[in-house]
């Protein structure tokens, strides 16, 4: 085989990348997955998101603060209005069709674009994760996550042949209906090549094996594709998303060389792979979420000093007043 033939046997190509977009996959699965709503991006809202800094309800965020400072940019007072200067989201028709969302979904969602959700940013969240209850809650997450850029500029940057594309045609917001309940060791990613099912165990499965056989497979355009699916407590089997075969999804358990390598036509199929403890059930993308500044204050008696710091500032600031 030739370089370029391994290339082509192994990369992603655009339509790998289209196909496995929301708005893409969702009408034909509709009813063995969670209630989700799409709501595609206007403009100006998109310019919104690709601007710098981070403005909500006129208070910009800690982050950018951050930036200005490694930067030695002088400070600036709230009179200041230069071109440049953040602004706080204004888009009142997206406001009213995400409440409606919200409100149809029993009062909470769970935010994504085409195919990621901003899981780096929930330490923006006081609760920590992605339940949001209002649409600055969605604005907030969508501005501070990687992910997020990550759709809107790079998601066809692993392509090949080289591809033009830089984001989807349609950006679109999808919104999905909360469910407290739900525990992460119940989630599973299953690898499909050549239309075939890495191999699965015992009752679990069974259960995943049917549901591929039900209601994926010869259903999905693509012969190699990644999808997550989610057991209820009473065994349901629901389909979560859609993911690229290849390295910009995460192989989990599975190193992407023995992925690649894996014959789907053999009979020696790789055993599924379950995470023994809590304690592993970390994502990697753990290591993205908090600033470079908030790690190096948490250390040591840094972060004790900071707020003892803060609680001078306020005691002059009180005895000045």
């Amino acid at each position: 085989m030739t370089e370029t033939e391994e290339r082509e046997e192994i990369y992603l190509r655009d339509s790998h990348i289209i196909n496995c977009s929301f708005d893409q996959w969702y009408p034909n699965f509709l009813q063995c997955t969670f209630p989700s709503r799409i709501i595609p991006l206007t403009e100006n809202v998109l310019q919104w998101l690709e601007s710098d800094g981070i403005v909500m309800d006129g208070v910009v965020s800690r982050q950018d603060e951050y930036d200005r400072f490694d930067a030695g940019e002088p400070e600036w007072s709230d009179d200041d209005q230069g071109e440049n200067q953040a602004q706080s989201p204004a888009f009142p028709e997206l406001d009213e069709e995400i409440e409606q969302v919200i409100v149809e979904f029993g009062g909470s969602v769970f935010p994504k674009l085409n195919w990621s959700s901003p899981k780096d940013a929930t330490w923006m969240m006081t609760s920590g994760n992605l339940k949001c209850k209002k649409p600055e809650d969605i604005y907030l997450l969508l501005k501070s996550s990687d992910f997020i850029s990550h759709d809107l500029y790079h998601a066809f940057e692993k392509c090949w042949p080289v591809s033009d594309k830089r984001k989807p045609t349609q950006v679109c917001l999808v919104l999905r209906k909360w469910y407290d309940n739900m525990k992460p060791s119940m989630e599973f990613r299953c690898f499909v090549k050549n239309q075939i099912l890495f191999d699965e165990k015992e009752d679990i499965r069974g259960r995943i094996v049917q549901f591929f056989v039900d209601k994926v497979m010869d259903k999905f355009p693509d012969p190699d594709y990644v999808f997550d699916v989610y057991i209820t407590k009473n065994k349901t089997v629901t389909l979560v998303d859609f993911n690229p075969f290849g390295e910009v999804t995460d192989g989990l358990m599975f190193e992407w060389s023995e992925l690649h390598l894996w014959d789907a036509n053999s009979d020696l199929l790789p055993d599924m792979r379950i995470v023994g403890s809590n304690a592993g059930i970390k994502p990697k993308s753990l290591e993205n979420r908090v600033p470079f500044e908030l790690i190096d204050l948490s250390e040591g008696s840094a972060l004790s000093n900071l707020v003892e710091e803060l609680k001078r500032e306020g005691n002059l600031q009180n005895n000045t007043s």
